[in-house]
């Protein structure tokens, strides 16, 4: 009897680790996707010129005014 308890306690313990995982994958799975799609949208904003990559690797709005038109903000 002590025998079958261990070993469904075991096999309980074994689905919660395979749950855990398949969670942890699924998560990764849709941060991979956030991050592709964060990547295509930058890299489709630099080829029309809205976004410039800096030497450093970060990246700036082109020249001009941003999206929601603060004029007083634009560099002369």
């Amino acid at each position: 009897m002590e025998a079958e308890s261990l070993s469904q306690a075991i096999d309980n313990e074994r689905e919660d680790q395979i749950r855990k995982l398949e969670l942890q994958l699924s998560q990764a799975q849709e941060m991979v996707v956030r991050n592709e799609n964060a990547a295509n949208i930058l890299s489709d904003l630099m080829e029309k010129g809205d976004l410039v990559q800096q030497p450093d690797g970060s990246v700036n709005v082109a020249n001009g005014p941003n999206e929601i038109g603060n004029q007083h903000e634009q560099c002369n």
